[in-house]
Parts: structure tokens; sequence; C-alpha cells
């Protein structure tokens, strides 16, 4: 299952998302997420994405609500960096297409 969560960052507190990125990368290993990126949009100022992959629908939603928790140590810190409230972050599941022989 491959995850995409996105946002975007305030213009004043890019620098503090590139300060916080590292730590949020360290703490993405207590999930054991595979895969793990993190990328900047090409047209579209202050807007990251983060992609990684996991096992199945439990560990996907575990992770959503991790990350979208203003309380968590590490991942809340993202809060006040972000346009939207952090519980609205955008999070994405998806499986592979396959083709039908």
């Amino acid at each position: 299952m491959q995850i995409f969560m996105e946002y975007k960052v305030h213009d004043d507190y890019v620098v503090d998302y590139e300060r916080l990125m590292p730590h949020i990368k360290e703490a993405m290993k207590q999930f054991n997420v595979r895969n793990y990126r993190a990328y900047k949009a090409f047209d579209q100022p202050n807007l990251f994405v983060e992609m990684f992959e996991v096992t199945n629908q439990q560990e996907y939603e575990y992770v959503k609500s991790s990350r979208r928790d203003e309380n968590e140590p590490v991942f809340g810190k993202l809060a006040p960096l972000i346009t939207k409230p952090l519980a609205n972050m955008n999070c994405w599941a998806f499986i592979e297409q396959m083709e039908n022989n």
C-alpha cells in the first residue's frame, strides 16, 4: 500500500520545516514504513509530499492518526508550520492496480 501525505508550509516557516524534517524522518522509523521519501514540489511553492509504503490498512490508519496528532511529540511540531490544521493534512492510500490478463 503506497501512502502519500501532502501539505503546504507557510512562507515564513520553510526554514523551520527543513530543520524539523530530519526528526520526522527518524520518527517514521517507529512505524516500520518502507521506502520513505520526502519531496518538494517543483512548480508549487512550499508544497511538500511524503511517500512511503505500509503493509495493510491497519498500519495506514495508525500512521495517519499519529501524523495528524498535534500532541504527538515530533509530528505535532508540524502543526504551526502548515497552512491547514494538522488534523486535516492530506493523506491518501493507494494499492497497486494489477493488469487484467
